[in-house]
């Protein structure tokens, strides 16, 4: 029997929260492979081609990285108005037309406006705007929902990377990102024509069941038919509750240690006396492993809360550090690249998922976008604190100590929401909400 059944409802046919679910999986693929992982790909040539220094172009990247999470905050506030449909519509044009003007930059303002573009676009196309469509259509089957659009989007690196060398050998660095900015104009059409606002706009409640005489069914809790400053003080309040805060706190540690690993762990094997496609590898088995980690994850919470799971998978990373800095080798590596790799996407289902049960609905997507702001900017300040830090004491263990030690606090972070918030086990929800008639 499927979770839908044992709740009381039956899903109807024609129920179009799947559709969205596969559409937004396959243009997360692509938003994620061309405006995030082909960057890599491009440098080398690039520093040919212009003779710009890498640290330059990385900037420009982490730009990117930056305006999505500031962007993110009024990309929230129209998701929770509105829904995705125009947002990622028009985020995938401008996206598209951003890598254009990237294929076509001659000097270092031009690139650094490109990419600014592409940051902005990043907040309309990436995670956020698809977990508020998720969290709008789905409830009792919303991890099923995350899971299906994260292991679709999990894969854009294995895509993308051999995809975008691929193009770049075959006609150039300027030609190949004008093909993944068509690529990525494309998601354009998918997403007008198939993601829509809420369920109760159409007839429907959470997860696939008709509302009491196919009628709509108005919005219940904060911010339908409010102020905005109302909106806004509200958004606060329950951005500042004690779940949300640990919650939040929890992810930023926990996906700063992550983004550290995955920026410096090739230089710190270069350095231990592994190749540079070695290196590669090692790094890129990291992404592979995430997918079977969120199926792990999904599984897991059957038995367990998912704060739980999620920390124990995150406390596992320490267990993956330890072997990489005191095992070493081939050995070594299979294990921390196995303990560290399943806990390197539990964030991306985690945590959408836990804001969805400690926040009010009709705010999600405002309080998402300010998570995603600060989750962000440590995604941004952990590599460059590690840098900092091996600078200073000259060597990579004490960054590795320091990520192993972030991955341990942010476990210990989100049972502490989730005692917070559910002490006895059971989630209590702290806003009231509207009973759902019975069908």
């Amino acid at each position: 029997m499927n979770r839908d059944t044992a709740a009381g409802r039956t899903p109807s046919a024609g129920f179009p929260g799947w559709r969205m679910v596969w559409v937004l999986g396959a243009t997360e693929t692509v938003s994620y492979g061309v405006l995030f992982y082909s960057f890599a790909v491009f440098i080398t040539p690039m520093q040919d081609a212009l003779g710009w220094s890498q640290a330059t172009l990385t900037g420009a990247f982490s730009v990117s990285v930056l305006v999505t999470g500031v962007a993110a905050i009024p990309a929230g506030a129209w998701l929770d108005r509105h829904g995705a449909r125009a947002l990622m519509t028009a985020g995938s044009v401008l996206a598209g037309a951003c890598v254009a003007a990237w294929a076509a930059t001659g000097n270092v303002l031009a690139f650094y406006a490109a990419f600014t573009g592409i940051g902005v676009a990043g907040a309309a196309v990436l995670y956020e705007p698809a977990f508020a469509t998720v969290n709008a259509w789905f409830e009792i089957r919303r991890q099923d929902a995350l899971l299906t659009v994260t292991m679709m989007a999990g894969l854009a690196s294995t895509i993308f990377l051999p995809a975008a060398a691929l193009l770049t050998g075959l006609v150039g660095w300027r030609r190949a990102l004008l093909i993944l900015a068509g690529v990525q104009v494309a998601t354009a059409v998918p997403h007008a024509l198939v993601l829509r606002r809420r369920p109760a706009d159409h007839g429907w409640q959470r997860d696939g069941t008709r509302t009491a005489a196919g009628g709509a069914l108005a919005a219940a809790g904060p911010g339908r038919g409010q102020p905005a400053a109302a909106v806004r003080r509200q958004a606060v309040r329950a951005m500042l509750e004690r779940p949300v805060v640990l919650l939040t706190v929890g992810s930023a540690l926990g996906s700063g240690a992550i983004a550290t690993v995955a920026v410096l762990l090739p230089a710190y094997l270069r350095l231990d006396g592994w190749g540079a496609i070695a290196a590669a590898a090692s790094t890129g088995a990291l992404g592979a492993v995430q997918v079977g980690g969120r199926v792990v994850l999904t599984r897991a919470t059957r038995r367990l809360r998912t704060a739980v799971a999620a920390a124990l998978m995150l406390a596992a990373q320490a267990g993956g550090i330890a072997a990489l800095l005191l095992i070493g080798g081939p050995a070594g590596m299979v294990i921390f690249v196995i303990l560290f790799g399943l806990g390197y996407g539990v964030l991306n289902i985690a945590r959408p998922d836990l804001l969805a049960r400690y926040a009010p609905r009709p705010l999600f997507a405002r309080l998402s976008g300010m998570q995603a702001m600060l989750v962000t900017g440590a995604e941004a300040a952990g590599p460059f604190a590690g840098a900092v830090l091996r600078a200073v004491t000259g060597s990579y263990v004490p960054v590795f100590v320091a990520v192993a030690a972030s991955s341990v606090t942010a476990a210990l972070l989100l049972v502490a929401g989730e005692r917070a918030c559910c002490p006895d086990g059971i989630t209590v929800p702290r806003w009231p909400r509207r009973r759902e008639p019975a069908l």
